[in-house]
Parts: C-alpha cells; structure tokens; sequence
C-alpha cells in the first residue's frame, strides 16, 4: 500500500524528509528546528540525519513532524503531531487492521 497522506502515520518513515519542529505549547524545548532523514525510528524517538550528516534523536511526543512525500511527481508535505507516532511502526500497522 503507497504512503498517502491520510495512511502516513501506520507506516514505516525510515527514508523520509522531515523537518521537526516543537510542538505549539511546550517552552521548555527551545526553538530549534530540525531538518534530514528519518535514518532509525524506536517506539519514543526518531533519529534524523541532517544535512551535514548529524544524527539527532528527537523524542515523538513533544515534536511535530512535517514529512515529505511525493504523490503523483508532486511534493505533498504532511504535518503530525508526534503523539500520532509514538509506538514502533508495526504496532502502528497493527492498530489501522483494528480499525478497518
């Protein structure tokens, strides 16, 4: 099944772009914005390879992620909060088979 919009957070993000970002209403993270591949993803964090080839490993829950995704040639980018993605990829797949 291709990664769309509406399914993106049930799958694997191994391998996309991401711009991280604090989550709106946490202060005490600081402003920093981050942005890479997702190279590694673990049930709280995800860790992002950024240009200059730093990994930094972002904690899900107090971070919003901006993935890019490439639907019919076109560049979509789609935001999620990171309590959306806490849990490994395949629990995540697990719980879309729940719900259909």
């Amino acid at each position: 099944m291709p990664i769309t919009p509406n399914n993106l957070i049930y799958h694997e993000v191994i391998g996309l772009p991401v711009w991280v970002y604090p989550s709106k209403g946490l202060k005490n993270i600081g402003n920093s914005v981050v942005g890479g591949v997702v190279i590694d993803e673990t049930r709280q964090t995800l860790v992002v390879e950024t240009g200059d080839k730093q990994k930094k490993r972002i904690i899900k829950n107090t971070h919003t992620f901006r993935f890019t995704l490439n639907q019919d040639g076109k560049p979509v980018v789609v935001e999620v909060e990171g309590n959306l993605l806490w849990g490994t990829s395949e629990k995540r797949l697990k719980k879309m088979r729940k719900i259909k």
